[in-house]
């Protein structure tokens, strides 16, 4: 029997410092997934800020979860015991219904914010390339996308949600209020950098520079901004001219240390700094935060400005609820019945190719039938073989146990590959 299995960790179960030393960046999943292939029959990674799972099919729970846990830490050379406390693990209708609630935003830092939907997206589509998603996991992510989808059009669930990039401003307006006197720097050109500047443009902040290891991107953005871009080299300078820097690269070690944020503390004549770091792993030192005029802010530290958007939004939750049920529903007896059409699958699949190869054999042997005898043997031969199979087939999708399933694939020689979902 086959089952879901997900194991994972999020902003609930794990600290940002936990979260970053199993993060995946979209470079690394091509050859995370590779790796996966090895060993689980289908396999996708959803790595955002806010979390890590791995979703897999297997029909040995015990086993897999043992080797997602160790790919988990070998991958990114941390020790299983440092990670194991803040994982969890569910299986089969528990797993399904948590990617639905992460689709639809209920499982969000910030409830209903609407980039979960786009970021699972991507990362089905790398397992899709990586040819790890195939029919168990492609059914449960279209369906996931489906429900995000629904949840947001018939529901209020995703309705003025606050985005991480609209907090970033609440938090940003209570250090420093009105910010129109005020300068940002964009560290990095990814999506959350750029919505949050975008927050920032609309909240009325002053100038917006951005700056990138490539200046050619940094350029390109900070004309979609409005504002100017910087030479990656110039960093150090423009944190000294800045009142807030927002840090969201891509980077897999800190790009700012305490020793720049000092230096550029001392040029600021006292005038507070704030920095927030999006980014995961984080982009800034921790040690920055205990600078004297520094206010540092990570993704944890937007948990309290999000709970009074979480109450107002209880009761719409629950309609998203009574929409997953449904869909939960509807995808169990859909896995249900895999078995079975898989082995229909397979069982037309190797009538057909015998009957193409017989009637290729007899029509080599007698080649003195006309074009119209041809096609009429072509359709009887078609005819007969979806006669022969139709009662064994209906019996499969009708009352078929899962004995029945095995016993076909043993009588007609199916090769268990034909049959694997």
């Amino acid at each position: 029997m086959q089952h879901v299995l997900l194991i994972g960790l999020n902003h609930n179960t794990a600290p940002i410092e936990v979260r970053e030393t199993v993060s995946f960046s979209k470079d690394q999943l091509p050859a995370a997934l590779s790796q996966l292939n090895e060993f689980a029959k289908e396999a996708v990674i959803v790595s955002t800020c806010n979390r890590t799972e791995i979703y897999t099919v297997t029909d040995d729970i015990t086993e897999t979860s043992n080797l997602v846990r160790s790919f988990l830490a070998e991958f990114h050379d941390v020790s299983r015991g440092e990670i194991s406390p803040y994982l969890y693990e569910l299986t089969d209708t528990e797993a399904v219904r948590h990617v639905l609630n992460v689709t639809s935003g209920m499982d969000s830092l910030v409830l209903g914010e609407p980039q979960i939907l786009g970021q699972v997206r991507d990362a089905y589509t790398a397992a899709v390339e990586a040819r790890s998603a195939r029919i168990g996991l492609s059914k449960l992510f279209h369906k996931a996308l489906r429900v995000g989808k629904r949840a947001r059009r018939e529901t209020d669930i995703g309705r003025h949600a606050m985005s991480v990039s609209y907090v970033c401003v609440e938090l940003v307006r209570k250090e420093l209020g009105e910010l129109r006197d005020h300068s940002a720097l964009l560290v990095g050109v990814g999506d959350a950098g750029k919505l949050a500047c975008q927050a920032l443009a609309k909240a009325g902040i002053g100038q917006i520079n951005v700056t990138n290891r490539t200046y050619e991107r940094a350029q390109d953005l900070a004309d979609k901004l409005g504002g100017v871009a910087l030479p990656f080299e110039q960093l150090n300078e423009a944190m000294s001219q800045a009142s807030i820097i927002i840090t969201a690269t891509g980077s897999s070690s800190h790009v700012i240390n305490a020793a720049s944020v000092r230096e550029a503390v001392e040029q600021r004549d006292g005038e507070p700094l704030v920095l927030m770091d999006i980014a995961v792993p984080r982009d800034v030192e921790p040690e920055v935060g205990s600078i004297p005029g520094v206010s540092l802010f990570d993704i944890d530290d937007f948990k309290a400005v999000s709970i009074s958007n979480r109450e107002q939004r209880e009761a719409e939750a629950e309609k998203v609820e009574e929409i997953i049920d449904v869909e939960i529903s509807e995808f169990s007896g859909w896995w249900a019945s895999l078995p079975a059409e898989t082995t229909i699958a397979a069982l037309h699949g190797q009538a057909e190719d015998l009957r193409q190869r017989e009637l290729a054999r007899f029509l080599r042997a007698e080649n003195r039938l006309t074009d119209q005898q041809q096609i009429i043997l072509e359709e009887m031969s078609r005819s007969l073989v979806k006669k022969l199979l139709h009662y064994p087939c209906a019996s499969l999708r009708g009352d078929g146990q899962p004995t029945d399933v095995d016993t076909v694939g043993r009588l007609f020689k199916l090769a268990s590959s034909d049959v694997e979902r």
